[in-house]
C-alpha cells in the first residue's frame, strides 16, 4: 500500500505519506497465538501494528513495542480458538501479510485511519510539550481540558484516536501525579514513536 493523503490537523495541513512495502518473503507467521488471546511474537524483528482475523492492535507510541520474544493480549483478551494473523508491521517499517485480507475485517480505509490516527496522536503529544514549555503547568492543563472537551463533526474521526479519550487521561495524570508525571508519560511516547515510519 502506497500513497499520500492530505489532512487538516490543528490548524495546518499536513501530508500523511504512507508506503507498506518489504513485505517478509517468509511465509510462516511472525506471531503465535494461544487460546486465552495471548499473542507471541516469534520474529526476529519489533512489532508496532498487528491485525487480525478479529481486528488491529497498535503499538505505535508504545514504548519498546512488542520486541523478539514478547508476549501480550490481543483480541481484547478473548478466549479465542482461532485467531489469524492478517498484517504486522515491524518498527523498522516492514510488513508482513497480505493487504487484500483486510477488507473483511477493517479494510484499506480502517489502515489508513488507524495510520491517520497516529498523526493526530503525534500532534497532540506534541502540542501538550510545546503547552507545557511555554507555560508550564497552566498552559498544560488548558491544553488538556481543551482537547478533552473536543468535539468532532467529520465522521472520519469516529475511528482516529479520541483526542478527548488522550486529554482526560493525561488530565487525569496531571491531577492525580503532577504536571511532571504527565509530560514524562507524554515524552516517552513521543520517544517510542522517534524514528518509526507511520
Amino acid at each position: 500500500m502506497t500513497g499520500t493523503r492530505w489532512r487538516w490537523l490543528t490548524g495546518t495541513i499536513i501530508a500523511l505519506a504512507v508506503t507498506l512495502t518489504g513485505q517478509t518473503p517468509d511465509p510462516s507467521p511472525p506471531v503465535t497465538f494461544s487460546v486465552n488471546g495471548t499473542a507471541t511474537n516469534v520474529s526476529r524483528k519489533t512489532i508496532i501494528l498487528l491485525v487480525t482475523n478479529l481486528g488491529a492492535d497498535d503499538f505505535y507510541f508504545k514504548p519498546g513495542g512488542e520486541p523478539p520474544g514478547a508476549s501480550f493480549v490481543t483480541a481484547n483478551g478473548l478466549a479465542i480458538t482461532k485467531v489469524v494473523p492478517l498484517l504486522v508491521q515491524f518498527s523498522d517499517g516492514s510488513t508482513w501479510g497480505d493487504l487484500t485480507l483486510l477488507d473483511p475485517v477493517i479494510g484499506r480505509e480502517g489502515l489508513w485511519e488507524m495510520i491517520e490516527g497516529r498523526a493526530v496522536a503525534r500532534e497532540f503529544y506534541k502540542g501538550a510539550m510545546s503547552a507545557y514549555k511555554r507555560g508550564g503547568d497552566t498552559e498544560l492543563v488548558s491544553f488538556l481540558t481543551k482537547a478533552k472537551n473536543t468535539l468532532h463533526t467529520d465522521p472520519a474521526y469516529d475511528a482516529l484516536p479520541n483526542l478527548r479519550g488522550l486529554g482526560s487521561k493525561y488530565l487525569r495524570i496531571q491531577q492525580t501525579s503532577g504536571s511532571a508525571a504527565a509530560i514524562r508519560e507524554i515524552q516517552s511516547r513521543l520517544d517510542a514513536a522517534q524514528g518509526r515510519s507511520f
